[in-house]
């Protein structure tokens, strides 16, 4: 069984997801601020979950200050 993608296969849930999610921003990702999450999909196929935290955000600042 092989992991390839296949050309002109159907959108997975992941690109449906994607999709509809856009840049928007969902809430949520820190218990330690008011932080929120972006998908973007890259031109590879690989999906990016990014969090973006608050400047004031003491598990940001703890791991940054290393």
């Amino acid at each position: 069984m092989s992991n390839r993608r296949r050309p002109g296969r159907n959108k997975t849930a992941l690109d449906t997801i994607a999709a509809a999610v856009g840049n928007q921003r969902i809430a949520g990702g820190c218990d330690d601020c008011d932080a929120y999450q972006t998908m973007t999909k890259r031109d590879e196929g690989v999906f990016r979950v990014t969090v973006h935290h608050d400047d004031t955000c003491p598990w940001l600042n703890a791991r940054t200050s290393r």
